[in-house]
């Protein structure tokens, strides 16, 4: 059976500054960090949660900016909040 609460997770490299609206997620830029080529921007959401988008852009936001975020639905995880268990993994083989 399907569980009663489930975490919806994303990887930071599958998250962009552009996207279709009804997948926009605002929040605030609390760092940007430059890690050479990549750059990581940790926002945090109107939930109070944290959220990392890893970008490969020229024109980064900046603290207290303001941003919207676009996850992409193809890359998106769930995961069973009691187990935390995948909910989208094939089931481990059984040894016997």
């Amino acid at each position: 059976s399907f569980p009663r609460e489930a975490y919806l997770g994303i990887r930071p490299q599958d998250v962009h500054l552009e996207g279709p609206e009804t997948l926009r997620m605002d929040g605030k830029v609390n760092i940007v960090e430059d890690a050479g080529a990549e750059k990581y921007v940790y926002a945090e959401l109107p939930t109070g949660e944290e959220f990392i988008v890893r970008l490969f852009a020229d024109a980064l936001p900046e603290a207290k900016e303001r941003i919207s975020l676009y996850p992409d639905p193809k890359k998106m995880l769930l995961f069973d909040a009691k187990t935390e268990l995948s909910l989208f993994a094939a089931p481990a083989a059984v040894r016997s």
